[in-house]
């Protein structure tokens, strides 16, 4: 979590933005003239906003969290490393600083929270908890499993963090049960050649089937997915005998629109 916002701005940003942005974010916001200012807020879990090409330089070198602001002044100024970047304080919410803090140092971020679920990104350390959730063969009945070559798994995992929740910022998530900590499934959003709307996806391991919690996260999955996000409908394809996949989608409100084919597999299209 962020404890410490530096500012190190130029003249060429608002001051009212500034003071506005020092005063909503009063308990952890500082100002910084000189680069050499940023060693005393090191030890801290910082992030720096700056719009000066000396600050971006020693962030890098230091491994500093950075966010860069960009203005007339600075569009010819090179910023090679800069993953985000904004061009007004206005509206920069705390969330959002919190997500460039955990991507930068490659941590998952917290997506949602249910009743009795928490959803977040997947890491290379889920992966022993994963293996479990798939070995039943009921799981992999309808759906691709996880490759047999666990190094092949962790690269493809390793890749999938870097690309595709680095990319889009969502994907499949874990889905881990709030009262033991165990990791019971994935769920979340993916994209589909061909479709412009994002598809929703989801296994739960067998021991926590017929609990409802399928419905449970895929409910609130949509529901992050048009405030969070801003899309206004979803896909699901499911095969037609897969009756638990297809009662979660009519109890998440998707409508079936008919059979498709996708690849070499017939599957039913429901969608909202």
């Amino acid at each position: 979590m962020v404890n410490r916002i530096v500012l190190a701005l130029s003249m060429a940003v608002p001051k009212e933005q500034i003071n506005d942005f020092m005063e909503k974010n009063r308990d952890i916001a500082v100002r910084a003239e000189n680069k050499d200012e940023l060693s005393v807020y090191m030890k801290e879990q910082m992030l720096l906003i700056t719009d000066r090409e000396d600050f971006y330089k020693e962030a890098l070198e230091k491994g500093i969290a950075f966010l860069v602001y960009f203005n007339t002044m600075n569009y010819s100024k090179s910023f090679p490393e800069a993953t985000y970047g904004i061009t007004t304080l206005e509206g920069v919410e705390s969330t959002y600083l919190e997500q460039v803090y955990r991507r930068f140092h490659h941590l998952p971020w917290h997506i949602l929270d249910t009743l009795r679920c928490s959803v977040r990104e997947m890491t290379l350390e889920d992966l022993d908890a994963l293996y479990k959730v798939y070995e039943d063969p009921s799981i992999t009945y309808y759906m691709e499993g996880l490759y047999e070559d666990r190094e092949k798994e962790a690269a493809y995992t390793k890749d999938y963090i870097k690309s595709v929740y680095g990319f889009y910022g969502h994907g499949l998530w874990i889905v881990e049960e709030k009262k033991t900590g165990q990791i019971i499934g994935r769920a979340g959003l993916s994209h589909r050649e061909g479709y412009d709307e994002p598809e929703l996806g989801y296994v739960i391991g067998k021991p926590y089937q017929n609990k409802g919690y399928g419905t449970e996260v895929c409910k609130a999955i949509i529901k992050y997915g048009k405030e969070e996000i801003g899309f206004r409908h979803f896909n699901a394809f499911v095969h037609k005998e897969n009756l638990p996949s297809v009662r979660i989608c009519e109890k998440c409100g998707l409508a079936r629109k008919g059979a498709v084919q996708i690849g070499n597999e017939l599957l039913e299209w429901y969608f909202i």
